[in-house]
């Protein structure tokens, strides 16, 4: 709170030169305020009339000083008028002989302030000012100009006086000299940073928490994501979903491709932002910096391959599939029956090979109609314990197979949820198929269903092989396997995960993950109620 008062007056400014100055401003201005209201009444009480009313009208002036620092903003008026009225104060103490015991404080603070509120070439000409003000009252004094029964000072007096200012302005001198070098050594390595950013081919962009916008940005930055960013549907992208303000919020890395901006040719362009949050030693964060980078590009390929692979797969299923139902007619007729054992494995390989690369052409088509949006979604009421069973059924056999054992943890309570049962089905399915086929034997597998509210909270967990560490920000990536898995279980497209994610997206869920190589997996998903 302290902090934040005396920080007013620099207005949103971030320059550490300007809030330093003011911060000086406001702190010494109250501490002024109050010590000299306080002896001004004290003085007041004990009939010096005068000097009480003068270090109150001071004291008054300081509290309108800061007044009108905080509403005009003008640091440089503000600093100026501060040192004038302590020379007068300097001097009014040296007239009335007050050096001797409170006005020390006053006489030896000035040239510190001097130079740290007008730097080292301004400071010298308010140490000079403030000078020539001493040694003119110490000529009128000595030369008894100036008679005051007040005044009681002997010429060792004022040269102790003298000697010490000196000496103190010296040393403020120093320290003014060695903050410049150090302000503007840190300028120049500001500049250099921010000159390394503009080069950069992607944006660049810091901020830090509780900060409504990035204290830093590249101009690339300012491009991208510095004017308005939309979603795919045209809607204005909110900010708290932001990745600068998801990463602070989450404490962790978060990757968003679905922001839109528009160029001077009035283009859409795509934008993919990695931010990640940085900590400090006590775990607290410092800030966070985004990434982000033109994907349009990417975007542009990526969908004449889904294109293709659309068309090459409508071609290919219909073959794959008369195959399989002549491979399944003759194995029911009686020329299979009268075929050898070796015989009968080529066939009975034929056919799974053929199943195999059915269900690979049925994902790249699925994959393609939900990344062009021409998958129908039919949301209706349905029973998530009703899906769970019928996934159950279809991997029963592999379970029973390899000895694994199956925990079920689903509450009788949890109510129907409007979504496709067809694609949730297909989540639930895929993720228990994989929890089997990257488990050991007689391993364990379960699956829990928890209600949170809005959403429905499902997680399969088990103890297989796990993902590598390094894999990990790949796992819904489109054919990727990871490669402990590969020289274990050859058998996979490395589409399944892609597949459900992208499921999961449709559906307005969200879906995560822990793995620890050796130890096993746990994924988890939300489906929101309504």
């Amino acid at each position: 709170m302290w902090l934040k008062y005396i920080r007013n007056g620099a207005g949103s400014s971030d320059n550490p030169v300007l809030l330093r100055r003011v911060a000086i401003v406001n702190s010494f201005s109250l501490i002024g305020i109050v010590f000299l209201f306080f002896f001004g009444f004290v003085n007041i009480l004990n009939k010096d009339i005068l000097a009480g009313n003068f270090e109150i009208a001071i004291s008054l002036l300081a509290l309108l000083n800061i007044i009108m620092l905080r509403k005009t903003q003008n640091i440089e008026k503000a600093s100026a008028f501060m040192l004038c009225l302590m020379l007068l104060l300097t001097g009014f103490l040296l007239l009335s002989g007050g050096m001797a015991d409170t006005g020390l404080f006053w006489l030896y603070t000035f040239p510190p302030l001097a130079y740290a509120l007008k730097g080292k070439t301004k400071g010298h000409l308010w140490i000079g000012i403030s000078l020539f003000m001493i040694i003119t009252i110490i000529i009128l004094e000595v030369t008894f100009i100036i008679a005051n029964p007040f005044i009681s000072y002997s010429p060792l007096v004022f040269r102790q006086f003298l000697a010490s200012y000196i000496c103190v302005s010296l040393i403020a001198y120093l320290y003014a000299y060695f903050q410049e070098q150090a302000d503007a050594s840190l300028e120049r390595e500001k500049n250099l940073l921010q000159t390394i950013l503009d080069n950069l081919p992607v944006g660049v962009q810091v901020s830090k928490p509780n900060s409504p916008k990035p204290f830093m940005q590249n101009h690339t930055a300012s491009l991208l994501v510095g004017k308005s960013v939309f979603k795919q549907d045209g809607s204005a992208y909110p900010s708290e979903e932001m990745p600068l303000k998801l990463a602070l919020q989450s404490r962790k890395k978060i990757i968003k491709d679905d922001m839109l901006t528009r160029t001077a040719g009035d283009k859409n362009r795509y934008i993919r932002g990695i931010s990640t949050p940085v900590f400090g030693q006590n775990g607290s964060i410092l800030f966070a910096v985004g990434v982000f980078e033109d994907i349009t590009h990417e975007k542009e390929v990526d969908k004449m391959k889904s294109e293709f692979i659309s068309i090459a797969s409508h071609q290919l299923l219909t073959p794959l599939t008369e195959i399989k139902a002549e491979a399944e007619l003759f194995m029911l007729g009686d020329k299979y029956s009268s075929l050898g054992q070796d015989q009968k494995k080529i066939i009975e390989s034929i056919k799974d090979i053929n199943t195999r690369m059915i269900d690979l052409v049925t994902s790249l088509l699925d994959i393609s109609r939900l990344e062009s949006g021409r998958i129908q979604i039919n949301p209706q009421l349905t029973s998530i314990d009703t899906l769970i069973q019928e996934a159950l059924a279809d991997v029963k056999e592999k379970l029973k197979e390899k000895k694994q054992e199956l925990e079920l943890k689903i509450p009788k309570n949890i109510p129907q949820i409007n979504i496709d049962p067809s694609l949730t089905r297909q989540i639930y399915l895929n993720l228990l198929t994989n929890a089997s086929k990257y488990t050991p034997a007689k391993g364990k597998i379960s699956l829990s269903i928890e209600d949170k509210g809005d959403v429905i909270f499902s997680k399969i967990t088990d103890n297989g092989y796990g993902i590598p560490e390094k894999d990990q920000d790949k796992v819904f990536q489109k054919f990727y396997r990871g490669e402990n898995i590969r020289s274990i279980i050859s058998e996979g497209t490395g589409l399944g995960l892609y597949l459900i994610k992208e499921i999961v997206k449709v559906s307005k869920g969200e879906i995560d993950f822990e793995s620890q190589e050796g130890k096993g997996t746990a994924f988890w998903f939300t489906l929101p109620k309504k």
